[in-house]
């Protein structure tokens, strides 16, 4: 008859719950088939899930890993006892437990964190023509160029296009949209709506969802369909020297300044293609006889380069005033604004990017000036400004931590329900995902990719078609039809 030790009983951790602990010199086989039945005690775990462990002390040269049991810390010996086999597969986050939240995220709420939200690849398009920030728009749609990348390319986002994307609904994201639905009551009561608060600002370390918070929150606001959202899914484009520009007037004679005609009319053909209603209602600070989706319009049709930029500030200063709508300002890489920037001046000077007047702009954060509006950033840390501080702030920014483990199980089943993830959820894949990637979602689809369209690994399903590649590589010509 085995013997166990009350030390070792005592010796398991409490949040994996009972843990039993068997010598070497048992004969227990590492399956656990060869458990006594003839102890009352033993008799009554038998409906446990047996799985793998054991004692420091007690390990040896070349012996196995010997069996126990586990089950949750919260549950007595009797309900352990008598839990069901469905409990048991619940917990575990297998294919088929209700995992995903409502496709629309005007409708979440706190009890959703740590779900997955899924939407339309297409249609979130309609919702956020801007695009998503971080590298979920990467693996959706590629990268934001003319052109496509040359291959073969070294990032993995670049070789592959996802087809069924969702979103894990951190606890972060219903925080700030809980802010953000008391903030858009403020003064109402009193017929002086207001927002006193900036905004929020967001940091962490690379890959941690801070793009797919802001993504998480633009995307609620919008479907509220009470929100004018100004989004800036990629800030460092601002600064980057990309696009044509022009310099400042005569004034500039070391033409230090720099104006963006094609970044001024993007942003502003974006927010006319979300918010045309809205705009149709607030007339121009300026011209009170002038609408701002007409004043847009105007714009769009001038063929005066820098009258998109000097519609865009007209609606933008109107936005700061006006009181009838709240106003959310989302800017991705916000720190990348309060940098230098890639354009030179006459003397081959960089530019710093205060003197790029769309740029800085969008940089700012206490004194961006809304009297209804906020502004929601997020630091990029990763790349050439990943040492760039934030904008000045009163309160610290809110550090976004990892996913946790049940979060991390919820996007492996999601992925598995969705035919993008095969390997089996272990125990030792979810903490290898918590404690070596830090929980970072990032990580979590860059494994997914990998399993998928890695050839190396010689896993693809032959039958069932996966998603799509960025161009052609020599993975298509590998596996041909396989990849529609």
């Amino acid at each position: 008859m085995l013997r166990c030790s009350r030390r070792w009983l005592s010796a398991a951790p409490p949040s994996r719950g009972l843990c039993l602990l068997l010598p070497p010199s048992s004969s227990l086989s590492p399956t656990g088939s060869s458990l006594s039945r003839s102890s009352s005690f033993y008799s009554t775990l038998a409906p446990l899930r047996v799985t793998v462990t054991s004692h420091p002390r007690l390990m040896h040269g070349g012996a196995p890993r010997w069996s126990g049991f586990h089950a949750p810390s919260s549950l007595g010996i009797r309900e352990m006892c008598s839990m069901p086999k469905e409990t048991e597969k619940s917990s575990l986050g297998v294919s088929g437990i209700d995992v995903v939240a409502d496709s629309n995220p005007f409708n979440h709420q706190v009890s959703d964190v740590g779900r997955v939200y899924p939407f339309d690849k297409k249609g979130i398009l309609k919702v956020i023509p801007e695009g998503l920030a971080g590298y979920l728009h990467k693996i959706l749609y590629g990268k934001r160029r003319r052109n496509p990348p040359p291959v073969p390319v070294r990032a993995w986002y670049d070789r592959v296009l996802k087809e069924k994307p969702g979103i894990v609904i951190r606890k972060e994201s219903m925080q700030i949209i809980s802010a953000l639905k008391s903030l858009a009551k403020s003064g109402i009561p009193k017929g002086n709506p207001h927002i006193v608060t900036p905004g929020f600002l967001l940091d962490g370390v690379p890959g941690i969802g801070k793009s797919a918070i802001i993504n998480h929150c633009v995307h609620w606001a919008r479907a509220s369909k009470e929100w004018i959202v100004v989004f800036i899914p990629e800030g460092s484009r601002l600064v980057r020297g990309l696009g044509k520009f022009e310099r400042g007037g005569d004034d500039d004679e070391l033409g230090s300044i720099i104006v963006q005609p094609e970044f001024g009319k993007e942003i502003l053909q974006h927010l006319i293609a979300a918010h045309r209603p809205m705009l149709d209602e607030l007339p121009l600070k300026e011209d009170a006889n002038v609408k701002c989706s007409e004043a847009i319009d105007k714009a769009l049709a001038s063929k005066v380069a820098r009258d998109s930029v000097k519609a865009l500030f007209q609606v933008m200063e109107t936005l700061k005033e006006q009181t009838k709508f709240p106003v959310l300002v989302a800017v991705d890489e916000i720190n990348a604004l309060q940098g230098i920037s890639f354009y030179y001046d006459h003397n081959m000077k960089q530019i710093p990017a205060k003197n790029v007047v769309i740029a800085e702009f969008f940089g700012r954060f206490l004194d961006a000036g809304y009297k209804r509006g906020l502004v929601l950033g997020a630091a990029t840390r990763t790349g050439i400004f990943q040492h760039v501080r934030l904008p000045p702030f009163h309160k610290k920014p809110i550090q976004v931590p990892g996913m946790t483990r049940d979060e991390i199980r919820n996007m492996l089943t999601f992925q598995q329900n969705q035919k993008e993830f095969f390997t089996k959820i272990t125990d030792e894949l979810l903490d290898y995902l918590v404690f070596v990637r830090e929980g970072r979602p990032y990580e979590v689809e860059k494994m997914a990719a990998s399993e998928l369209f890695n050839v190396g690994l010689k896993n693809l399903p032959k039958k069932k078609r996966v998603g799509k590649f960025f161009g052609e590589s020599p993975v298509t010509q590998i596996i041909g039809a396989d990849v529609d």
